[in-house]
């Protein structure tokens, strides 16, 4: 929950997700009252004509939504995004300034082949490696640099970063 909080608008989603709810609502009973409409029709015109008149109506539910459906849509690549943090594997958090090498130094103990630059600020999200040390694999987490400064004034990516450190560090490796 907090991870959503720091990347997307949370007021915005819960609004899109009510929004999608009473569209859910308005289907249904659009359904149940269009059924019993054509199980009751005289002929299959008056069928045709409820089956017009319901997919009309859908449609102009779903129309009265579209703004919303596109912030769901947002909000859905941006979880999408997110990596998958395994919860049982101890895990050590690469924390720091920008530049300062956790990039780098995920490679080195995982292997793993992560954007490496020479200037600050390519780490744009969390970015998880394994390794094996003493039959225990472990989860290593580079996070994007951090600039010393409150929580409230800090960017996104940041605030990924701090929740990493908050949430999920069995060890925090501070790079300077």
């Amino acid at each position: 929950n907090a991870l959503v909080k720091a990347t997307i608008e949370y007021g915005e989603l819960k609004k899109s997700l009510g929004a999608l709810q009473w569209c859910r609502g308005r289907v249904n009973d659009f359904t149940t009252l269009y059924k019993t409409k054509m199980r009751k029709a005289a002929s299959v015109e008056a069928v045709h004509g409820h089956k017009r008149a319901y997919y009309g109506r859908v449609s102009s539910a779903v129309k009265q939504i579209n703004q919303e459906l596109l912030n769901l849509e947002e909000a859905r690549r941006v979880f999408k995004s997110f990596p998958h943090i395994k919860t049982s594997l101890p895990t050590i958090v690469l924390a720091g300034y920008p530049n300062v090498g956790k990039t780098t130094l995920l490679k080195a103990l995982t292997g793993s082949a992560p954007k490496i630059a020479s200037y600050p600020f390519t780490t744009t999200q969390l970015m998880i490696g394994y390794t094996l040390y003493h039959k225990i694999k472990y989860q290593l987490i580079d996070t994007p640099g951090m600039l010393d400064r409150p929580p409230k004034n800090m960017n996104k990516i940041e605030r990924q970063a701090l929740l990493a450190l908050q949430h999920v560090a069995t060890s925090i490796i501070f790079l300077l």
